[in-house]
This record gives C-alpha cells, structure tokens and sequence, in this order.
C-alpha cells in the first residue's frame, strides 16, 4: 500500500557471498626493470576462500574454481621508488588472462618532471570461465634509471593482488 504509515517489506539481501575471493600481497621489496612487463609476485595471502590463488614463483595466478564461471573484480596496486634523480614517462598495471593481456591502465608523466616514486592501484571487472586464470603485471617505462625498487612488506600493505566473485 501506500501513503502515510505505509510499511514496506524489503526482499532479503543475502543473495551470495562473493566468493571465491582472494588477497595476496608482496612481502618483500623487489627489483623492476625499465621498460618490462613484470609479474607481480604477490607471495603472502591474507585470504583465499576457495584455495585458488597460486602464491608460487613465477606463477601468482588466480585460477577460477569449477562451478565459478562468472564476473570477477580484480584490483592492482604497486608502489615503486628510485634513489636517483628521474623523471618517470609510464606507469602500468596489466591483468592477464591466461598468459595474454586483456586490460591495462596507464599514466603518463611529464619526462621534465622530477619524482621519487609512484603509488598506482586499479581495479579492473572482466568475465571469466572455468580453469581461466588472471594475473597481475607491472610496467614501468623511465627516462633514467634501469630500474626501480617495489615496495613490499605488510606496515602497510601497499603492493597486492586481490579479487573476487561479483554477485549477478
């Protein structure tokens, strides 16, 4: 009904749980080189619901569960510094899907701009099957340093891979 005093009823939520979801961070700081797209190795999980992340060398993927077929969130974030002078052109993260890449954001600096660093994270929503996997790579293209050093470690957490299963 409706008007004044009019009681709604509202339908129950609790239509999913979004799993399987994962968390994985990078536990100690590591090397990037310029101008290569690197996998990010995410090696410590604070969650895996389904036992579906991989935190092994060269391996840290996200292998999608039987039954698990569906739309999936995905968020990437890095931190990288340098100790020299620099001026940083491109910043990328990448999500790969069964060894090819199918999404990336990108940043553009000024090369006249002098920066000690950058912080990025981004989430990406894509579509998967069963047995797909997805994984989490890095770019970074400068104009002075061969390379730069990730920040890993958890105090705080800033270079990770997490996602999840949306609820459709």
């Amino acid at each position: 009904s409706s008007g004044a005093g009019a009681v709604c009823a509202f339908e129950d939520a609790s239509g999913g749980d979004n799993t399987p979801s994962f968390f994985a961070y990078v536990s100690a700081d590591y090397s990037l080189s310029d101008a290569t797209h690197t996998l990010l190795p995410a090696d410590t999980e604070l969650w895996d619901t389904d036992s579906a992340y991989t935190n092994t060398a060269s391996n840290y993927k996200f292998t999608v569960p039987s039954g698990e077929a569906g739309e999936y969130q995905f968020t990437i974030g890095f931190k990288a510094t340098h100790t020299g002078d620099q001026s940083m052109q491109v910043s990328q993260n990448e999500l790969y899907k069964n060894g090819s890449e199918i999404i990336r954001t990108e940043n553009l600096y000024y090369s006249g701009l002098y920066m000690s660093g950058i912080s990025q994270s981004n989430t990406f929503t894509v579509t998967l099957a069963e047995a797909d996997y997805v994984q989490a790579y890095t770019y970074i293209d400068n104009s002075h340093d061969s390379s730069m050093t990730v920040v890993g470690g958890n105090s705080p957490i800033i270079t990770f891979f997490s996602g999840f299963k949306l609820i459709t």
